[in-house]
């Protein structure tokens, strides 16, 4: 955990940075740094660290004060996932569950625009695959503060199962970093196969 807040940590900094090199206003940066220190700067050497800042081939070193304070904050994000309302999946079935290098993932609903910052934490869906037999869908509480009981669904296998764990898995791969994972190849490639077969019915379509 720890290493995937550095990464994502590392990616904003570059973003950000990415950002900050490509706006217009960059030479006015490069102007007031060879005011503050002296040194002049050819426009190539400009040219040279705008290119650098753009590639993002670089590491950005991060240290564990992002991952301690996310530790320190941990009750009270407890607490926001205890008032939601989940669901428990059991796979009974010969498919699986998979999962991804973003294990915690975060589904917005439509956003009609009523709020300026978007969909509350409470409002967003959160799914957890805690292992190929159990995924954990956490959803927006209809009737708070009611205390409601957890509920669990069994998943067997049968066709209209089986299209529901492909369904929860196919957010795995579209919100990892870079890898989703799985107790058997044949998980993944039934993704591959589904998304596939979208991609060719939207192509007739068109």
């Amino acid at each position: 955990m720890r290493k995937q807040i550095q990464r994502m940590n590392e990616q904003m900094i570059k973003q950000i940075t990415k950002l900050h090199f490509g706006s217009s206003h960059i030479h006015k940066f490069f102007d007031q740094h060879e005011k503050e220190t002296g040194e002049k700067l050819t426009e190539q050497q400009r040219n040279e660290v705008i290119e650098f800042a753009q590639k993002g081939e670089y590491r950005v070193e991060m240290g564990n004060a992002a991952h301690l304070h996310l530790i320190g904050e941990m009750e009270g994000f407890r607490n926001l996932l205890f008032g939601k309302e989940w669901q428990v999946y059991i796979s009974k079935s010969s498919k699986k569950f998979i999962t991804s290098d973003n294990p915690v993932i975060e589904l917005f609903p439509e956003w009609t625009g009523k709020f300026f910052y978007g969909p509350t934490f409470l409002q967003r869906t959160h799914q957890f695959s805690m292992t190929p037999d159990i995924l954990i869908v956490a959803t927006d509480p209809r009737n708070p503060p009611e205390i409601v009981k957890v509920k669990r669904k069994t998943l067997f296998d049968n066709k209209e199962h089986n299209e529901k764990i492909l369904e929860l898995n196919f957010q795995h791969p579209r919100n990892a970093i870079a890898y989703a994972y799985a107790s058997s190849s044949d998980l993944l490639q039934d993704i591959v196969d589904s998304a596939n077969l979208y991609d060719k019915q939207q192509r007739r379509a068109s």
